[in-house]
């Protein structure tokens, strides 16, 4: 199940003993809060996949993973929804470049 899906699934629990204004008011909260959530993972899932696409590219060009710029090579690096391989990759890259600036 994708993240959208598990948070549009996740369940309203209002505590017990809360009248029915209340409980309204917590329901419509819930609701908002839920949908406002998976939206945001909607965005978030779409940054991973077009940067991983990315990556991925530059892994099977000529050129290689040496050729992505610091910026995107630091948001692979940092990415955790980016595969561990291409993570490892980045650093290793970033490091290599660090250390022949610091020669």
């Amino acid at each position: 199940m994708s993240l959208h899906a598990s948070i549009m699934n996740l369940p309203c629990a209002p505590e017990v003993g809360m009248d029915a204004s209340q409980l309204l008011a917590f329901k419509m909260g819930h609701k908002q809060a839920r949908h406002a959530a998976a939206e945001l993972s909607l965005v978030v899932e779409a940054q991973n996949e077009a940067l991983h696409g990315a990556l991925s590219r530059l892994l099977k060009s000529d050129k290689g993973i040496a050729s992505a710029t610091d910026a995107e090579l630091l948001e692979a690096e940092n990415n955790v929804g980016v595969d561990i391989l291409v993570r490892e990759q980045a650093a290793s890259v970033l490091q290599a470049r660090t250390a022949l600036v610091g020669r």
